[in-house]
């Protein structure tokens, strides 16, 4: 759902919101690819080493956009290439490509976290109008800050939770499945807000 308004509205979205509609491409591409490997039986977690540095860029592109002024673009770029290169030497030399990437996910998360974070400090220097008009951005923000402060628990324990009985990895899994959707959810409002604000 919020795929299909992103798509329609492409054009006339700031920046930001078009890296938000970048995301919810990659996301949906990327689980395509992943059930169809799961399918075949194939390992699809270099899919997910793949997907975690290509969601990371355009999230922290994202945040570049909508904290510009707040935070310089050095402490972004420095945050992109150190991210990155921790993120390759984690898959090819500490966790096998093969396994779930659980040093570059938590960490991942705890970045965004503070983005997120630092837009709910910028916003309260703000004025009411100013406010008004990036309420959309708020409800995307919360998006991001609910999923990944609620998944680094997750990530973090990846390997334990594979231990796991079937049912018990389930019933995690299936806790993630709500955070995405309520994820998506906050998105599509964000998305609808900043429609709706222009």
């Amino acid at each position: 759902m919020p795929l299909i308004l992103a798509v329609k509205n492409y054009k006339s979205y700031t920046a930001a919101l078009k890296y938000v509609a970048w995301y919810l491409v990659l996301s949906a591409a990327t689980q395509v690819i992943s059930f169809a490997l799961w399918k075949m039986s194939t390992n699809n977690y270099p899919i997910l080493h793949i997907y975690t540095l290509l969601e990371y860029f355009v999230i922290l592109s994202f945040y570049s956009a909508v904290l510009e002024g707040f935070i310089s673009k050095l402490v972004t770029r420095l945050l992109l290439y150190a991210f990155l290169l921790f993120s390759v030497l984690d898959s090819l030399f500490i966790e096998s490509v093969f396994s779930f990437n659980t040093y570059s996910r938590s960490i991942e998360a705890l970045i965004l976290i503070t983005l997120a974070i630092c837009w709910f400090i910028k916003i309260v220097g703000e004025t009411e109008e100013e406010r008004a008009g990036s309420q959309g951005i708020n409800y995307i923000n919360s998006g991001f800050f609910i999923y990944f402060s609620s998944s680094v628990i997750m990530f973090s324990y990846s390997s334990f939770i594979e231990k796991m009985s079937i049912n018990s990895r389930l019933n995690v899994w299936t806790i993630h499945t709500f955070l995405v959707v309520q994820l998506y959810v906050l998105i599509f409002i964000g998305l609808w807000k900043a429609k709706k604000a222009r």
